[in-house]
């Protein structure tokens, strides 16, 4: 095999060959090599890495954006380009919907109800994703809580769900309403 001591591989030079790493069941899993870049910093490396542009000592600031935008203070969010994340957004409206439903729907379930995404699911399967009203058998639609006690309580269909809405979390007078439909039914 052909020695790769001398070699230069973008900004690095390959002075020479180091001892080889090994894996943990004695193979060698990648070769080390020591590198000097052009500007002066000298380093080992694995060979795999020896393919990358030169340290980060030397290696020039991105001064623009992969779509061409200027990188500035004013246009980056975190390390993303603000131009960038408009134009994909112009681009591709459907998904950004679909995007921030599920941020806003997650949001939502951790603030309001403080439900996880595995505790929603848990529950759901608990209920077989059907109305916690045994005899409604329609599907679980909306997360019932106690205003009150910040607690969840269970899945509820949204029609049951606005009703209990309705009635103000109020035992009472959810009675009183089943008392007057049965006299009604007499």
């Amino acid at each position: 095999m052909e020695s790769i001591v001398g070699k230069r591989y973008g900004t690095r030079v390959v002075l020479a060959k180091e001892s080889s790493a090994l894996a943990q069941d004695g193979s060698v899993n990648y070769a080390r090599y020591k590198t000097q870049c052009d500007c002066g910093v000298v380093k080992i490396i694995s060979g795999q890495n020896l393919r990358q542009s030169g340290c980060r000592v030397c290696r020039p600031k991105k001064t623009h954006c992969s779509r061409g935008h200027l990188r500035s203070a004013e246009n980056l969010i975190g390390r993303s380009c603000r131009l960038c994340m408009k134009q994909w957004n112009e681009e591709h409206p459907e998904e950004r919907k679909k995007i921030a439903r599920e941020y806003s729907r997650r949001y939502r379930m951790q603030t309001i109800y403080n439900l996880t995404e595995e505790q929603y699911a848990a529950l759901f399967v608990t209920q077989n994703g059907l109305c916690a009203l045994p005899s409604c058998g329609r599907s679980a639609t909306d997360i019932d809580h106690c205003h009150r006690l910040n607690r969840t309580r269970g899945l509820l269909c949204n029609m049951h769900n606005k009703s209990l809405g309705g009635f103000q979390d109020n035992s009472k007078l959810l009675r009183e309403a089943a008392e007057y439909l049965e006299k009604f039914y007499e």
